[in-house]
């Protein structure tokens, strides 16, 4: 009867303790995105280059082996320096700009996601932004 018990709880113990497992990972992930965009933002506004490509190299650096976490081991980077809104002389002319960072990855998962996938249960993509006022 115990044997009958277990076999019918079985799949659902192993749903919540795999999408527990993978959801975990998930968080762990989106925060190495959210902290690589931060230095990234951080360090090149610091090194007054601003630019994508100097974000691009931060981010992928900062990330290293987090990367095989993304589908394709693939980041996208998107770094623009713009007006930070609120902050103009009276001329209208902007005194602070902001370089902005966002990072994003298509999550591919980690110890359960072949069983969610078959449940329905998928983390798509995970994103994270940083601003840097200079």
């Amino acid at each position: 009867m115990a044997a009958l018990e277990f076999a019918l709880i079985l799949p659902a113990l192993l749903l919540v303790i795999l999408g527990t497992v993978t959801l975990a990972h998930a968080f762990i992930v989106r925060f190495m995105l959210s902290s690589a965009a931060y230095d990234a933002a951080r360090t090149c506004t610091l090194a007054q280059k601003a630019t994508q490509g100097c974000a691009s190299q931060m981010v992928t650096k900062k990330l290293g082996n987090t990367l095989k976490w993304c589908s394709n081991s693939n980041v996208n980077v998107v770094a623009s320096d713009t007006p930070e809104p609120g902050f103009v002389d009276p001329n209208g002319q902007p005194l602070v700009s902001a370089f902005e960072v966002r990072v994003s990855c298509d999550f591919t998962g980690g110890v359960g996601t072949g069983f969610l996938k078959s449940k329905g249960i998928i983390i798509a993509s995970l994103q994270a932004r940083a601003v840097m006022p200079h």
